[in-house]
């Protein structure tokens, strides 16, 4: 990200963050309350959407991959409800085996490989596998909200905390930007 260009919805610089340690106090104070109060604050909800050029016809709309700037002290909170929720799911072994995304070491080439060497186990033993592929390419575009908070509350998030998950998904906006 080119920090000496990037705002975000709020106007807060992308420097903010690498600008000093001074910052950090304030920002734990700021997460905290989000917490205690159970809100995500509003102005982190917001998104500037830029097209950006990919490739061929400039004309054409599909030849622009949508970008999307988030607030950048959002960002910063996201990141640490990330890291608790994360860590409380390993601790309560509420993630799949079968999980590849976001666990560290894991990748769609790690499952891939996986994969293939079960195929290989089941062949050399003439079993017949079956497959099927389904392109969820655009599924973190379709998350179903309700269900999302559902499976939280089913995995034991609840109260307060489950609150503010509602509150970060509800009434989310965003805008296109084009050039500035």
């Amino acid at each position: 990200m080119n920090t000496t260009k990037y705002l975000g919805p709020d106007g807060v610089s992308a420097k903010l963050p690498k600008e000093g340690v001074q910052l950090a106090p304030v920002l734990c104070k700021i997460v905290k309350e989000s917490l205690n109060i159970n809100t995500f604050p509003s102005l982190w909800k917001r998104e500037n959407v830029v097209p950006l050029y990919k490739k061929s016809d400039k004309s054409t709309v599909t030849n622009y991959k949508p970008i999307s700037l988030l607030s950048i002290v959002g960002k910063v909170m996201e990141k640490i409800v990330f890291k608790e929720l994360f860590d409380y799911f390993q601790r309560n072994f509420l993630i799949s085996m079968w999980q590849s995304i976001f666990i560290p070491g894991h990748s769609t080439v790690t499952r891939m490989v996986e994969m293939y060497h079960s195929f290989c186990n089941e062949v050399s033993e003439d079993k017949k596998i079956r497959v099927i592929f389904c392109d969820v390419s655009r599924a973190f575009d379709r998350v179903w909200h309700r269900g999302l908070l559902y499976k939280l509350e089913k995995c034991g998030i609840r109260g307060s905390i489950l609150a503010w998950f509602a509150s970060y998904l509800q009434e989310r906006y965003q805008r296109v930007l084009i050039n500035g």
